[in-house]
């Protein structure tokens, strides 16, 4: 696998766990909320959120791997950052999506968001070693 498609592969990855998580937390917390103020967009949000994870990838998760790529490219060290990182954006994103008066009323619970997020995060980093120890092992094959 040449270096171009394993981008290519993490983006989509990337894309779909993004708009997965979306949704998933929209049917976990979301679905407390029993007030006709809170709009359900049922699947719609995977599409949403993939889009939106899309962009995300290319700001946030592109730069960042191709950083630990050339200066920490270590198992351990993709695992910690990127589900640290997804984690804490699933904060950002629980914010977004509901007002503070839905999280305390329904006593919705930021840690999903962090828990559904970071597996994502964690996801990623396997993705990418992955697909980075594929790449390495084609290179080797045609070297004589």
């Amino acid at each position: 696998m040449d270096y171009a498609k394993r981008y290519v592969w993490l983006c989509i990855l990337f894309t779909i766990l993004f708009g997965l998580a979306l949704w998933l937390l929209e049917i976990i917390e979301g679905s407390k909320i029993t007030t006709s103020e809170h709009l359900d967009f049922g699947l719609f949000l995977v599409g949403l959120g993939a889009l939106f994870g899309f962009f995300l990838f290319f700001l946030t998760f592109f730069p960042l791997t191709l950083f630990i790529q050339k200066f920490l490219n270590i198992l351990a060290v993709k695992l910690v950052m990127f589900t640290t990182l997804a984690a804490w954006g699933g904060t950002l994103i629980f914010d977004a999506m509901y007002v503070d008066w839905f999280i305390e009323g329904y006593n919705l619970n930021v840690g999903m968001a962090m828990i559904l997020y970071g597996i994502v995060g964690f996801i990623y980093a396997v993705a990418d070693h992955f697909l980075m120890y594929e790449e390495d092992n084609h290179n080797h094959s045609f070297e004589a």
